[in-house]
């Protein structure tokens, strides 16, 4: 429960404050986004990893103590716990794999898309946005770890929005008239939709959402 926790909450950091960069985390999230840009051959943006605390982290947010939980904003940064900076730099340590996945998830994030429509039922596109992020985190996964941290299993690190990543993946398996959410087809989709512009991935996930619910 408190490996959980502590993932829910690196997951959802995100933004600018002063805090100390560590040179060598860095170079492996730079790293880490060309690596994802060939593989999914989509743009992945090069952010500045910073190491902070979560009070310190809701202060530069300018949010109330607790809230970093129920809030996320979109920044140049991707804000982390400082322990799961060994995980980055040690990558046989016992957190090298939390670290990683957490950092994929992260550089794949695109939270412009997090807007909430009006009439939307509340919490929707946090969840697609959620969904979407993870499920294609979890597909890259294996590459990843054998890129990077290969003494990894990479699926022990293969959860995290459980719920929201099932229906993503469902809908990818229906839209794409796949037997299963593994085929090259139903991955193809659901990385393309994550990366389409806010307007366009919301007229697929209607459409989708739409006819299989």
């Amino acid at each position: 429960m408190r490996l959980r926790a502590a993932i829910l909450l690196a997951l959802i950091f995100g933004g600018t404050a002063s805090g100390a960069t560590a040179s060598p985390a860095q170079q492996l999230a730079d790293r880490s986004s060309t690596f994802l840009e060939r593989v999914l051959h989509q743009p992945v943006e090069k952010r500045t990893l910073v190491f902070t605390q979560q009070m310190e982290a809701e202060t530069a947010l300018g949010l109330s103590p607790g809230s970093v939980l129920a809030e996320y904003r979109h920044t140049p940064h991707i804000y982390m716990l400082p322990w799961l900076h060994r995980g980055l730099t040690h990558r046989a340590s016992a957190d090298a794999g939390l670290a990683g996945r957490i950092l994929v998830h992260e550089q794949l994030h695109q939270p412009k898309c997090l807007a909430a429509r009006p009439g939307d039922p509340p919490g929707l596109a946090r969840a697609l946005e959620e969904g979407l992020t993870e499920a294609v985190a979890q597909d890259v996964l294996p590459a990843w770890f054998r890129r990077f941290a290969p003494t990894q299993d990479a699926t022990m690190w293969a959860w995290g929005y459980d719920d929201e990543v099932e229906r993503i993946r469902t809908l990818s398996r229906k839209v794409t008239g796949s037997r299963t959410w593994r085929t090259r087809a139903a991955r193809i989709w659901r990385k393309d939709t994550l990366f389409l512009p806010c307007a366009q991935r919301w007229v697929v996930l209607d459409q989708a959402i739409g006819r299989f619910g």
